[in-house]
């Protein structure tokens, strides 16, 4: 496919997005539910009637890799209180490392044992299962008035255990392709994944947020958008560190410091651009 090709299909897929987005309201549900009840659907109409889509394979894995998981991560670690954040650190690392690995080792062993699939295959798809979104989870939530430390515990969670998923897979995908490999170097390779991610988040989040005095609105949100995605990057393709941890430590210090570095009009064009960019990204 040529570029126009995919903004074409990008556009279209939008469209359709922003019209069930209107039934949804009128019939009460949350819009990601709509959208993935409705995506299983037209799947499986698709597959019925032999309908060719370009959206698989290599360039589609980018597409949605470099374009629409930095937007998602970067607008909701920007928009957690740091403050909460921080008080729940230790609950949050829990469920996002040890309870994601054993609910990878859980779903492998089951599906091992249960479907004699080899353990290794097993593994790598019980990594690639166990990093839930809560986005529809998350919205009911707010109308429901659930307790702010709870939804604090879930939106941390999920923002961390994103990049925790995709160092597991990675190590797990080693084994499952014959190669060596060895629960040491694994154990070595996550950590420096991860905490690298953390370390290089830090160090982009501390640098915005020293600039922001002297940005005005504009340019601040122009900064933000070349942090969430050339922090990405940067981390993912030049340093070997988790993309996922860089772009959500970075946003959790930038939110966590613009209260004191940045002006109310730079926050409110924040919020409105990042929650248009984010709506946008989940809909396609």
């Amino acid at each position: 496919m040529t570029l126009p090709d995919w903004m074409l299909l990008l556009s279209l897929l939008l469209a359709v997005a922003v019209v069930l987005g209107l039934l949804a309201r009128r019939v009460g549900l949350p819009h990601t539910v709509v959208l993935a009840v409705l995506g299983f659907a037209a799947g499986t109409v698709g597959r019925e009637f032999d309908v060719q889509i370009p959206l698989y394979g290599e360039t589609f894995e980018e597409v949605v890799v470099f374009i629409f998981l930095p937007a998602l991560v970067f607008q909701a670690a920007l928009n957690l209180s740091s403050r909460d954040f921080f008080r729940n650190l230790l609950p949050i690392m829990v469920l996002a490392v040890p309870a994601l690995v054993v609910s990878a080792a859980l779903i492998g062993i089951s599906l091992h044992f249960g479907l004699a699939l080899p353990l290794t295959a097993a593994l790598l798809f019980g990594a690639l299962i166990s990093a839930t979104d809560p986005v529809a989870v998350v919205a009911i939530f707010h109308e429901l008035g659930a307790p702010r430390r709870l939804l604090t515990l879930i939106e941390g969670e999920s923002l961390l255990n994103d990049g925790v998923a995709i160092v597991l897979f990675n190590i797990l995908l080693v084994a499952a392709l014959g190669e060596a490999a060895s629960i040491s170097d694994g154990v070595l390779t996550f950590f420096q994944t991860f905490f690298g991610g953390v370390v290089c988040g830090a160090a982009i989040g501390f640098f915005a947020a020293f600039v922001m005095p002297w940005l005005d609105r504009l340019t601040a949100t122009a900064v933000t958008v070349s942090i969430a995605y050339g922090g990405f990057i940067i981390a993912d393709h030049v340093l070997g560190v988790s993309g996922v941890v860089t772009t959500v430590t970075a946003g959790v210090v930038l939110g966590g410091l613009a209260q004191s570095r940045a002006s109310v009009e730079v926050r409110a064009v924040w919020h409105e651009f990042w929650e248009s960019l984010e709506y946008i990204a989940n809909a396609i």
